[in-house]
């Protein structure tokens, strides 16, 4: 709470390193104060849709699909909202008639979208999946360790000393360009660029996006850049908290160690559980400091000195 409340961001695999506790323990504890962040964010926050996010869609949660990009847990959640959709205004194959295992837990103080009728969603999807080249709408990361395989056959010794990054972070890239199809392992561990076009994990950027003004473009991008830089992207089901947490490390007027405690005193116990089953909403809520996002405050981003 008191890194935090001074404008902290840290990952959890800093913070195990810090204070001396398991990953598992680190990410749980900073999960459940980012969580309280959230209860405490007000109505007129921006609502929008978290496939805005999905190229930051680069770590894995319970609601990935197996054997899949962790991006395809966008598309998944789509799918299971036009279904609730569609049985409910059918009458039919409703919330009653699902089995539980099936539900995707969704808080019901959000505004949820109006349900696309079918033959628009997997048109959308078709277009979406077709649009752009190979290697488009890629993290940084990865669209170093796919142009650097261009004309090439690299093993990952030589892509770690290419890049500079770390040699986790060049094997996760890997299996991330490896599951969506851009490239393929040959014997020795040498990594090679597949032909074709990029799977459907990679959607083109979506129209959402464009119906935003300039400041909330700012905003999205601000938010983006540093989840790259501090945690290298995160997992759809907990985007709705880490916009939260963004909030509290923006708007230091709002936020202080303090006032962070107050927050988690407030929201009460929160049980693994809880934290298991939460998804975040198809809209979710994004707000910085005051009402307009200028170039000031993207450089108090970049230039914090914690974030690191």
């Amino acid at each position: 709470m008191w890194l935090i409340g001074h404008g902290v961001l840290i990952s959890s695999v800093a913070f195990h390193k810090l204070v001396g506790i398991t990953q598992s323990s680190a990410h749980n504890l900073l999960t459940k104060i980012r969580m309280a962040i959230q209860s405490e964010m007000p109505h007129d926050c921006l609502a929008i849709s978290s496939r805005v996010f999905s190229e930051i869609f680069t770590q894995r949660s319970r609601q990935t699909p197996a054997r899949s990009h962790p991006r395809a847990e966008q598309e998944e959640f789509d799918t299971q909202e036009f279904e609730r959709s569609a049985g409910a205004v059918c009458g039919q194959g409703g919330e009653e008639g699902r089995d539980a295992s099936d539900r995707v837990p969704v808080p019901s103080n959000l505004p949820v979208p109006p349900a696309y009728p079918e033959e628009q969603l997997h048109t959308a999807r078709k277009t979406e999946s077709s649009a752009g080249q190979p290697g488009d709408n890629l993290s940084p990361e990865e669209h170093r360790v796919y142009e650097l395989l261009k004309g090439q056959d690299l093993a990952c010794d030589e892509l770690i000393q290419q890049t500079g990054f770390p040699a986790g972070a060049v094997s996760a890239t890997l299996v991330l360009l490896e599951m969506a199809g851009l490239v393929e392992r040959l014997p020795g561990a040498v990594y090679t660029r597949r032909n074709g076009t990029a799977s459907e994990s990679l959607p083109a950027q979506p129209a959402e996006i464009e119906a935003l003004s300039s400041d909330d473009k700012k905003a999205v991008d601000s938010f983006k850049k540093t989840i790259r830089r501090v945690f290298f992207g995160v997992s759809r089901k907990l985007l709705q908290p880490y916009l939260a947490a963004f909030w509290c490390y923006m708007d230091r007027a709002r936020w202080s160690a303090d006032a962070l405690f107050s927050t988690c005193i407030r929201a009460g116990p929160l049980s693994y559980k809880d934290m298991l089953e939460y998804v975040s909403p198809p809209l979710v809520k994004l707000r910085l400091q005051g009402a307009h996002y200028t170039g000031t405050h993207l450089v108090k981003v970049e230039a914090c000195p914690y974030a690191q």
